[in-house]
């Protein structure tokens, strides 16, 4: 699987999941750049996520993290031992047609729900995160 350690084949297999996540919410999902180095660490760079009304919803200049893929083999659950996102920019939207927040909905999309989901119903999956770092973070809205 030597051929998965390349930048050029990461990216188009990331391309490949950003358009099915885009057509299954469908918001518009970008990015630059995607590399993922041993199985444990990912570098994403020039994300984007625009809502339903072409509006830029998530920015992100870069994402690095290193996640623990024992434990999700093991355990079922996510440990993502550090994360760091610098340069940010969130733009919290809520139309008038909508009952949500452009993000709420975009989250709940991307669960394959199409109409609000009550929080009692919300059963996600334990995701533990160990260290973050988060730098020139924008909240917008």
């Amino acid at each position: 699987m030597a051929i998965l350690q390349l930048p050029y084949v990461q990216n188009k297999l990331f391309t490949q999941l950003l358009h099915q996540l885009s057509s299954r919410t469908q918001f518009t999902i970008k990015h630059q750049q995607f590399q993922v180095k041993w199985f444990q660490e990912a570098v994403l760079t020039g994300f984007e996520v625009k809502d339903l009304h072409n509006q830029e919803m998530l920015t992100i200049k870069q994402l690095a993290l290193q996640i623990n893929p024992v434990q999700l083999l093991i355990d079922r659950y996510l440990t993502i031992k550090s994360i760091s996102i610098d340069g940010a920019s969130i733009n919290l939207l809520k139309y008038q047609a909508e009952a949500a927040f452009n993000i709420t909905l975009f989250l709940q999309r991307l669960r394959g729900h199409t109409k609000p989901v009550p929080a009692s119903q919300n059963r996600n999956k334990p995701l533990v995160v160990e260290q973050e770092s988060l730098q020139a973070i924008a909240w917008i809205g």
